[in-house]
């Protein structure tokens, strides 16, 4: 019986150990992170862009895009 508790108790612990870190590392395996000159300027075609800029304890960037479109037809071209 010691046995079932040892080897169930090491699962649990190597799979809480393994989603902790997966929860705080999330950002490198899904976003790559890449560092923007402070001059850089987004541009799409077919898009209205406002760009925000937020002085906070860092700077932070916001888009708003305009994806509302008046007909079907302007669908394909977002």
């Amino acid at each position: 019986m010691q046995n079932w508790v040892y080897i169930t108790l090491m699962i649990l612990g190597i799979y809480v150990l393994l989603s902790v870190l997966l929860y705080y590392l999330q950002d490198y395996f899904l976003f790559k992170p890449e560092k923007l000159p402070k001059d850089f300027q987004f541009y799409y075609d077919n898009q209205e862009i406002e760009e925000h800029n937020f002085e906070t304890l860092m700077e932070l960037r916001s888009m708003v895009f305009d994806l509302n479109p008046k007909t079907l037809k302007e669908w394909s071209s977002i």
